[in-house]
């Protein structure tokens, strides 16, 4: 029937509060407080609760495409990742940890996402902090080398592809004049497209490239 008066202080450690005393373990049962009354006559135990302070967690460096070319290296992306609580940095105090949802799209090396041999797909990154995920982004990723694609990225390059190839255009070419002198030997293997038409997945485009069917993307065999 007395109140319980004063209480333990509790230093708590970094990256947690003290959040009162309580009649049960993990903030179970009730609170106990100065001026609480005794309801248990017996010997009993009151238990300290600590919380962990709110955390909050920036990434930098966040990509949503990665590529590996032919003759080039593969392209990775370092994740700067930065943890505060009530703004003082805990970055080094944390379990920091980048999973892929597809090792055989982005391959996760510490910080650094990296193109998988092979690869081309999307799959989910995410960032924990302590086991708790604070970031989930997508990132595609395509190994065009892996894949046995060849470059190209001028107009002679352009010119001299054969149509059972695998190419990836790395940049927008202008093909003027009759630059087809003879098309019987020629065959558009996609019919007539609009001008400026797009040949490959990043936007490139082929202007003036046109064939007796008319305005063609340029993938050609004779």
């Amino acid at each position: 029937g007395a109140a319980y008066g004063t209480l333990p202080s509790v230093v708590a450690p970094d990256g947690y509060d003290f959040s009162g005393w309580y009649t049960e373990a993990n903030g179970a049962g009730s609170l106990i407080e100065a001026t609480t009354l005794v309801a248990n006559g017996k010997a009993h135990s009151v238990y300290a609760y600590l919380t962990a302070k709110p955390l909050n967690v920036t990434v930098s460096g966040l990509v949503d495409k990665l590529v590996h070319y032919p003759g080039e290296e593969s392209q990775s992306a370092l994740l700067d990742i930065k943890v505060l609580a009530d703004n003082v940095d805990v970055t080094n105090e944390v379990t920091i940890k980048v999973e892929s949802s597809d090792a055989s799209v982005v391959v996760v090396d510490g910080l650094t996402l990296k193109v998988a041999e092979g690869a081309d797909g999307v799959a989910a990154v995410r960032v924990l902090v302590d086991g708790v995920e604070f970031k989930r982004f997508l990132v595609s990723a395509v190994d065009y080398e892996g894949l046995g694609y060849e470059k190209v990225s001028n107009k002679a390059e352009f010119l001299a592809m054969k149509g059972t190839g695998k190419y990836i255009l790395t940049a927008d070419i202008d093909l003027e004049g009759d630059w087809l002198a003879n098309t019987d030997s020629w065959r558009g293997l996609i019919q007539t497209l609009e001008a400026d038409a797009v040949i490959d997945g990043n936007g490139h485009v082929v202007k003036n490239g046109k064939v007796a069917s008319g305005w063609n993307n340029g993938w050609i065999e004779h």
